[in-house]
């Protein structure tokens, strides 16, 4: 790792940089990202399609969600007596949720691409001063507008 042109660049782990702060800084950047990311996109992801499985397969979640919330009339017990029944009974209401919410993501995604072809990165954008300012938060010794700069010249 090394200084070169604001960016903290990774060449060789053994590298010890000039400035014993630069490493220091170049890890916390880094720390700052990963955890902003697993908690926006990956525990999202994993929570919305780990819950549509038992909303649509599991007989007790199945029945209580009808009870709750759907009040369709319960078909004969021989006729939902496997998880392949009960997942087929089920979509007449699961259907048009996940439907939209396919819809949703399908728009958004769009939207994205569409901004990404305006030069538009606005969660990029909130990311990077997300982490600069933490940077800032995390070492008052240092000159904030440097850091800033240093932790926006960083790859997300």
């Amino acid at each position: 790792m090394f200084w070169a042109r604001g960016v903290c660049v990774w060449r060789a782990p053994l590298f010890t940089p000039p400035y014993p702060f630069v490493h220091t800084v170049c890890v916390c950047a880094r720390v700052c990202v990963c955890s902003h990311r697993v908690c926006a996109q990956v525990v999202t992801a994993l929570g919305a399609g780990v819950a549509a499985i038992p909303m649509c397969f599991d007989r007790s979640t199945v029945l209580w969600f009808n009870d709750a919330w759907v009040t369709m009339e319960l078909p004969e017990a021989h006729e939902i007596s496997s998880t392949l029944e009960i997942g087929s009974w089920s979509w007449n209401w699961m259907e048009p949720p996940l439907g939209l919410a396919s819809f949703v993501l399908l728009s958004l995604q769009f939207a994205r691409a569409q901004l990404d072809n305006l030069g538009i990165k606005p969660y990029t954008g909130w990311m990077k001063s997300s982490r600069a300012n933490g940077l800032v938060n995390q070492f008052p010794q240092y000159n904030p507008n440097i850091l800033r700069d240093f932790s926006h010249a960083q790859p997300f």
